[in-house]
């Protein structure tokens, strides 16, 4: 706003209108050893965000960031990430805050290990390794992604915040074999938890 008093400036602030902001919330997960600190950082994240926005509805997107041990883990589990953020939101109140996504761009922290005890868990690495050298499954899945790629809408092609989706469209396919391989890991271990739980035999 432009105060003018007989022909001169008097001052200038800002007039803010808008009742509802968007907002990119990075959240760093490197420092988080388990996936519970994962959802608390979210959760302490929307609420700063929310206490500096004046009492405007936050439309947010929040994007997990960093290296960590937890990078397959929370891969396989985004939309339970989404669920929780949006729980957090909902509990500061009503139209306080919206969680339009959870975007995933950790990587993981250190080398994979690989075991030798037989188990699916840990051949998965030793086969990924051999895949990644492996020429003729090179080309069959820049075949097969190439296709899913082109069927893509312009907009989305454009618009990429999925580390995946990015890779194929970049045709790197040593990180498609990565960004899978850490999914699928996590898919595994959660699974093979489960059946170790399970009182029954």
């Amino acid at each position: 706003m432009i105060t003018v008093r007989d022909g001169a400036l008097q001052g200038i602030e800002p007039l803010h209108t808008d009742v509802v902001r968007w907002i990119y919330l990075d959240v760093p997960v490197g420092e988080r050893a388990r996936f519970g600190d994962v959802i608390d950082q979210i959760k302490s994240i929307i609420g700063e965000a929310t206490r500096n926005a004046e009492g405007r509805l936050l439309a947010c997107r929040i994007q997990l960031s960093g290296a960590t041990a937890l990078h397959g883990e929370l891969l396989a589990s985004g939309l339970q990430l989404l669920a929780e953020a949006r729980a957090a939101a909902l509990a500061l109140g009503e139209e306080v805050a919206w969680i339009e996504r959870v975007i995933n761009v950790t990587r993981s922290a250190s080398a994979v290990c690989i075991l030798s005890d037989g188990s699916a868990i840990n051949d998965l690495p030793v086969l990924l390794a051999h895949a990644a050298d492996d020429a003729d499954l090179q080309a069959e899945i820049a075949s097969d992604l190439g296709d899913l790629v082109r069927r893509l809408p312009h907009d989305a092609a454009l618009d990429i915040d999925d580390p995946l989706l990015e890779a194929a469209i970049n045709k790197d396919f040593g990180a498609v074999i990565e960004q899978a391989g850490a999914y699928l890991s996590a898919r595994l271990a959660a699974r093979e938890a489960v059946i170790h739980a399970c009182p029954f035999p």
